[in-house]
């Protein structure tokens, strides 16, 4: 990337114009001028920047986001602009970020009900103006204690061609099947970053792709599913602060990245529907597993043991050149995140998992305890302990989208 590049209500202001393969981040560095956005530096600890004196957490700040000629533009939250009438919000609210955490970002209408079959129905139609974020929508971003752009001394450390590649975009899918599993998938163990973790199905955004568009794009190129239109319904979760290797004692960062998760309900098909499509890409992707709801009770709720909830093992799909086939790993590996091991769950997922727990932690807990951990090939063999979670009411149109639809 050369020299930087201005971007001011959605409209290019260059001098130089970087030759961009991939989507980058554009942020606000002058608080006096919020709404002019300055290419993001490698070396940039995006957390840092936006969080204010009173946020809650250290780890987590609040702010808007927005995608538009194939940049994301990410600033405070509450900056007033001649075409919105956002409230000035200064300081992060610490009720205001539980409501971040606690509300669904989609507005789908009335409650989803599940059928005894475990389909969804009662579905309404979509609204006439979908796309992707066309106007900035407050989210959360986090990143990991050990962020290396957060404990790095001295950016010039970096190597120049590494200082010059700015922070990417990668966007994530946190599928959830109509009778309530979640899937994830292993990365292949020749992966150049973060091999053998478990990870939820994502990727790039590739130029004119939507948010929802790109994740669904890498969901059908990892797994084999393809999504089509008014199969599901998308919504937000929150951006993840990524850096490759992930701490400062694995070495210096050579790749920064802006995670989006994006939580997509399937809106007919089961978990074992969905499982007899998956054709997992071996150059990607090791093996793959559904998860039900009580792992990620386990993982998050002090007030119960995890092996109250989880197996001892848990089956999976493996992939391989020579094709896919039943296996299976001890359930705890997706309790495990500690960045210095290979076989756990991303501390990224993790978090994406956390909010998609946190917006429905009362349904979640009041589940039975006991949940199938594999996938039998009978369709009407399903969980009723384990029922999607309903997609709450609110007018929060921009921050979805639904597949098929740019």
């Amino acid at each position: 990337m050369t020299g930087l590049v201005l971007f001011a209500e959605g409209r290019m202001l260059p001098e130089h114009v970087p030759d961009q393969k991939k989507i980058k981040v554009s942020v606000t560095m002058d608080l006096e001028q919020p709404n002019v956005f300055t290419a993001a530096p490698f070396h940039l600890c995006l957390v840092r920047h936006f969080r204010t004196s009173s946020s809650p957490d250290p780890d987590e700040a609040s702010l808007e986001m927005n995608l538009s000629n194939d940049i994301v533009h990410l600033r405070p939250r509450g900056i007033p602009s001649p075409s919105e009438g956002f409230p000035v919000v200064k300081e992060d609210d610490p009720s205001d970020l539980d409501q971040l955490r606690s509300k669904s970002c989609c507005s789908w209408g009335p409650f989803l009900r599940r059928r005894s079959s475990g389909r969804i129905s009662d579905l309404p139609p979509p609204p006439p103006k979908v796309g992707d974020l066309r106007s900035f929508n407050p989210t959360l971003l986090r990143h990991p204690s050990f962020c290396a752009s957060f404990h790095m001394k001295d950016p010039n450390e970096l190597p120049e061609t590494t200082r010059k590649r700015g922070i990417d975009v990668g966007v994530c899918i946190i599928l959830e099947s109509a009778d309530g599993f979640l899937l994830l998938t292993r990365r292949a163990l020749h992966m150049r970053t973060f091999p053998g973790v478990w990870v939820s199905p994502g990727g790039h955004i590739e130029s004119g792709e939507s948010m929802v568009k790109a994740g669904l794009r890498e969901l059908a190129e990892e797994t084999g599913l393809v999504l089509t239109e008014g199969c599901c319904h998308c919504c937000i979760l929150g951006l993840w602060e990524s850096h490759f290797p992930p701490s400062l004692a694995q070495g210096l960062p050579t790749r920064h990245h802006v995670v989006v998760y994006i939580h997509t309900l399937s809106v007919n098909e089961n978990r074992n529907e969905l499982q007899q499509r998956i054709k997992l890409d071996p150059e990607e992707v090791a093996a793959s597993a559904w998860i039900p709801h009580s792992y990620v009770r386990a993982m998050f709720d002090p007030k119960v043991k995890p092996e109250e909830l989880m197996p001892p093992e848990h089956e999976v799909t493996l992939a391989d050149p020579l094709g896919q086939r039943p296996g299976v790993v001890e359930s705890k590996v997706f309790l495990e995140s500690r960045a210095e091991i290979d076989h756990r769950l991303s501390t990224g997922t993790r978090y994406a998992l956390q909010l998609w727990y946190e917006k429905n932690k009362k349904v979640i807990d009041s589940e039975p305890k006991k949940q199938s951990a594999g996938c039998d090939n009978d369709p009407e063999n399903h969980d009723e302990g384990n029922s999607p979670i309903p997609v709450q009411t609110e007018d929060n149109s921009g921050v979805f989208d639904s597949c098929g639809v740019s």
